[in-house]
């Protein structure tokens, strides 16, 4: 038995009612941004932790900078944890886009903790400290609202 070959205005509809069928869901895409944001928003909390206390050649800092980087690391695998097990799909261009900004974050973070470390950089106060955060943070978090509102009705006008 043979199937019919679908006309044209079928195989048209067709086409029109599969693009109209989201892989993803909303709530992907919310957990999705989050979390980009939120490892952006940690690595900015430790790129001002960083420069604020290091260089600032506190007897204490060692310690503290030592504990913030198990609580860090801790934090980074917990929220990576809590987006895989609340998701079941990735929005499309979620990866790249959460990678980009990721990484432009990190290689921020890595910048501030090189010249602290490495290059002897000088103690900043708390309030230069959280402007550096805040920039180091900005790639992640605006890479998650971009996939956020990549779902958005409203973008595919």
């Amino acid at each position: 038995m043979t199937t019919p070959t679908p006309q044209r205005p079928d195989a048209a509809a067709a086409v029109v009612r599969a693009r109209s069928l989201a892989l993803t869901s909303s709530r992907d895409r919310v957990v999705h941004a989050r979390a980009v944001a939120g490892i952006g928003l940690m690595q900015g909390a430790m790129a001002a932790l960083t420069w604020g206390v290091a260089a600032n050649d506190l007897p204490w800092s060692g310690i503290v900078l030592w504990a913030a980087q198990v609580c860090w690391l801790a934090a980074i695998v917990t929220v990576s944890g809590w987006r895989e097990s609340r998701t079941g799909t990735t929005p499309r261009h979620a990866r790249r886009t959460a990678l980009l900004g990721v990484v432009a974050s990190g290689v921020l973070l890595l910048a501030i903790s090189w010249a602290v470390h490495l290059g002897g950089a000088p103690g900043v106060g708390p309030a230069a400290a959280v402007a550096a955060g805040v920039v180091v943070a900005l790639p992640s978090v605006l890479a998650g609202r971009r996939i956020r509102m990549a779902g958005a009705p409203e973008a595919h006008r």
